[in-house]
Formats: C-alpha cells, sequence, structure tokens
C-alpha cells in the first residue's frame, strides 16, 4: 500500500473554558439567589426573572462575568469586539431531576456559572456524541463550569 502525506487541521474547534469568581460572590448575594422567585421548567425549576444580573444585590457578580467574557473575546476568539450577558437566570435541580436538551439561539456563547457548592458527585453536561469526563474536578462555588460555543445541544441527565 502507497504512503500518502497527511496533516490535520483544527477547523470546528470548541473550546471549553472554566474560569473561578468565588470572590465576587457573597453569602447574602446566594441567600438572593436562593429566594427568587421559582416556576416549573420542562425538567426542573428556573427563576421567574430572566435577567437577575440586571438586579443590583448582583452587580459584582455581573462585573466578575463581564471580566471573564472580556478574556474570553481577548485570548480564546482573539476579537476585538465585546462580548456581553444577554440573559441571566437561576436553576434549581432537586434529587433525580435533569435538564432537558436544547441550545441557546441568538448567541455566541453559552455559561453556567455554580454559585454554591453542589452535591457530590455532579452531573455531567451532555454534547451530542460526547460527555465530559467523569473523572473532572466538581464544581465549587464561583466556578463557571460550562462556557462554550451556544449553537451546541446540551442535556444534563437525570441521575
Amino acid at each position: 500500500m502507497a504512503a500518502f502525506s497527511h496533516e490535520v487541521h483544527p477547523l470546528f474547534v470548541e473550546p471549553y473554558f472554566r474560569a473561578n469568581i468565588a470572590g465576587a460572590i457573597s453569602p447574602l448575594q446566594v441567600e438572593f439567589i436562593q429566594n427568587l422567585k421559582m416556576v416549573k421548567n420542562p425538567e426542573n425549576y428556573i427563576s421567574e426573572n430572566l435577567y437577575i444580573f440586571e438586579e443590583p444585590e448582583l452587580k459584582s457578580i455581573k462585573d466578575a462575568v463581564q471580566e471573564i467574557l472580556d478574556i474570553y473575546a481577548r485570548d480564546v476568539l482573539c476579537i476585538p469586539q465585546s462580548l456581553y450577558v444577554t440573559q441571566s437566570w437561576s436553576l434549581t435541580n432537586t434529587n433525580n431531576m435533569g435538564m432537558h436538551a436544547h441550545s441557546h439561539s441568538n448567541s455566541i456563547l453559552s455559561g453556567s456559572l455554580y454559585y454554591c457548592e453542589l452535591p457530590s458527585p455532579p452531573s455531567n453536561m451532555v454534547y451530542p456524541a460526547r460527555q465530559l469526563p467523569a473523572d473532572r474536578p466538581a464544581a465549587r462555588a464561583g466556578q463557571a463550569q460550562h462556557l462554550q460555543h451556544s449553537d451546541c445541544p446540551h442535556h444534563a441527565p437525570a441521575e
């Protein structure tokens, strides 16, 4: 068989970004988020307010997330444009609850911010034909666990 030369080029790269903003989240802010009015979502509960970063009580979190978006735009996407949050909400999952399959339209990135400690073991976010490694570090308060392209469908299975 003949040997053919070849090259591999990373054409469809989907970066996965993680940052820690724990210093920007106070216990009072955690309490504020936990006291938001929640409504039923297909498989869990979502805050009635879909723009919680507009609440004055969450300004330091909003500012920290904006700094992370600025880093992502500059260092990962290598673009001069600014990224910004268009919507922000809180989700609550109780035992044996997951997240329905979905994607976020009309945006470049989607992110999840874990504002408090999570139970162990953490649930995995599932993407088509792949799953985040089960041995990834557990989420800790203040860590933006997921930041990925918005058109990538994802869900979290019920445990």
